[in-house]
């Protein structure tokens, strides 16, 4: 069984090993605030004779404990593409008058454990996270610096 589990452990290095990421600085949410993760991947469109390669990339908003808030993944994230997450009032705990929440952005190769050449260059995503107002939908808060993630996860130290 533990030599099974080692397998497995091993399995999941290689697949998720392919794969970065980065952060933004936490903002805190206004009951009547929405936050939107957005993303576009740059990679330079291929021509049709050519095979495209996958690229996933997950969207994450999480809590002031690191708990999940919201999620959505996008397993054929290909050039030219753009993918948004809300985290609106109702995704938020009620009893909170403001929310701090943080924004994390994974991406990467979503093939199996050998990705082949020219993987890095299929999937070039470049994120940015606002702030609107949720029911005139005016932009009060764009961020665009990020911080790239350590291979746990969390923000890498500088």
């Amino acid at each position: 069984m533990q030599k099974i589990l080692g397998m497995w452990a091993l399995l999941a290095i290689a697949c998720f090993g392919q794969q970065t990421g980065a952060g933004f600085a936490v903002v805190g949410l206004a009951a009547g605030q929405t936050a939107r993760i957005n993303v576009l991947n740059e990679a330079p469109a291929k021509g049709p004779e050519s095979v495209a390669l996958p690229c996933r990339v997950t969207l994450q908003f999480l809590g002031a404990e690191g708990e999940l808030l919201k999620e959505r993944t996008i397993d054929d994230f290909g050039a030219g593409k753009i993918a948004y997450l809300d985290l609106g009032p109702g995704d938020r705990p009620e009893t909170e008058t403001r929310t701090p929440v943080r924004a994390v952005v994974r991406w990467g190769y979503a093939g199996g454990a050998n990705p082949p050449a020219g993987t890095a260059e299929a999937c070039q995503v470049v994120p940015n996270m606002e702030v609107y107002e949720t029911e005139s939908g005016k932009t009060q808060l764009l961020l665009t610096e990020t911080r790239p993630l350590s291979s746990r996860g969390g923000l890498a130290v500088p």
